[in-house]
């Protein structure tokens, strides 16, 4: 079976999972629930939810078209 990645089209900006964030170098992977962070860098704790933020060029094994594409 040939790896799914980048060069077969199939990368995070392609992906249903993904939301843009405000700027054209990162997302949200919102493939599972978020998760709880604490703050850091000396920022008061708190926590609060957050999904994982990836690149648009980013690709992983859990790739799935947006729905828009499997409507073609």
């Amino acid at each position: 079976m040939p790896c799914r990645n980048i060069s077969n089209g199939e990368s995070c900006e392609q992906c249903r999972f993904w939301a843009r964030q405000g700027n054209k170098f990162a997302g949200e992977c919102r493939r599972y629930p978020p998760h709880y962070a604490e703050g850091a860098h000396g920022r008061p704790l708190e926590l609060k939810r957050v999904y994982p933020m990836v690149p648009p060029t980013d690709w992983c094994g859990e790739f799935r078209p947006r729905v828009a594409e499997l409507l073609d």
